[in-house]
């Protein structure tokens, strides 16, 4: 059964470690720009050999050809720009004193360049959903990634994963924690996806209305022909087939997917998340907080 938890939380980001820049090799591991996908990677000590945190970095989306041209110039849509080296935090933070229960696990961060909350599975992007050149293959990043770590890190020998993400991160995270589950049966797998927890809303209409992108069950039955190949962008298996092939684009919300997810979840929210309120359901901006999760002793909870 799953445990749902909600911690309704604003946290401060915890201390940083030192992870080595991975590009994957797959062809269909691409950024938007067509450079190679790619992760941060810190070595567990030889006590915790076994024991995995892997985040799904952050950033938003893009679901026009202008935003993701302007995406593609940068770190969240090319890796052309990606640092040898980066400071890793939250679950992943190397100081015991932050992050006291996995603070010297394998640390693996997957950066995010494709804009597709990682459940993009195009193969060979066309003029009339992708614009040509727009690489939306998140999903096969993620499985990518899997099989390298699994491959060359013996991820297979693990016994426990932490996996998380925020925001985009997080909404795609949650998307995948019960294939990862499955892709690693030895393993104790459970997700704490940060910012993620969407669903099914109208927007805000009343005065100084904000210009968002919507987020709502509509909306994504669009961005599942845009981010995906024949059959749509990846979701979560058990809620595409609770509701059928015609609404299986709802199941990216994780609103809709949760009652049919299997693996343990601690989701983790702010009641007054600016991105959520503000650029998802066209709440005036007021300043809100936004949640950066610290460690919180979740792999503990794990």
């Amino acid at each position: 059964m799953l445990r749902l938890t909600v911690a309704c939380l604003a946290l401060a980001a915890a201390a940083a470690t030192n992870a080595t820049l991975q590009l994957l090799s797959g062809a269909h591991s691409l950024c938007l720009d067509g450079t190679q996908s790619g992760y941060y990677y810190s070595k567990a000590s030889s006590a915790n050999g076994t024991k995995w945190v892997i985040a799904l970095e952050g950033g938003g989306e893009c679901v026009t050809n202008a935003s993701c041209a302007d995406r593609a110039l940068g770190d969240l849509g090319s890796s052309a720009g990606w640092a040898p080296t980066m400071g890793l935090g939250q679950l992943q933070s190397s100081w015991d004193g932050e992050n006291p229960d996995c603070f010297d696990w394998h640390h693996v961060y997957l950066k995010y360049c494709t804009g597709d909350l990682f459940m993009g599975t195009v193969e060979t992007p066309d003029s009339d959903n992708q614009w040509g050149w727009a690489k939306f293959d998140g999903a096969l990043v993620v499985a990518e990634l899997l099989n390298e770590l699994k491959s060359e890190n013996a991820l297979g020998d693990a016994t426990d994963v932490v996996w998380t993400g925020v925001s985009a991160g997080g909404i795609g995270s949650f998307a995948h924690v019960d294939a990862v589950a499955e892709f690693l049966p030895g393993a104790k797998v459970a997700a704490v996806p940060v910012a993620g927890f969407y669903f099914d809303y109208a927007p805000y209409a009343g005065p100084a209305a904000a210009q968002y992108v919507p987020f709502d069950n509509t909306a994504f039955a669009g961005y599942s022909k845009m981010w995906g190949g024949p059959d749509g962008m990846f979701v979560p298996q058990a809620c595409a087939d609770a509701v059928g092939s015609d609404d299986r684009h709802v199941c990216a919300l994780a609103g809709n997917s949760w009652p049919t997810t299997a693996t343990d979840t601690l989701f983790v929210e702010a009641q007054t998340d600016e991105v959520q309120m503000s650029l998802h359901a066209g709440v005036p901006s007021m300043g809100l907080p936004y949640v950066a999760a610290s460690a919180l002793r979740l792999c503990a909870l794990h």
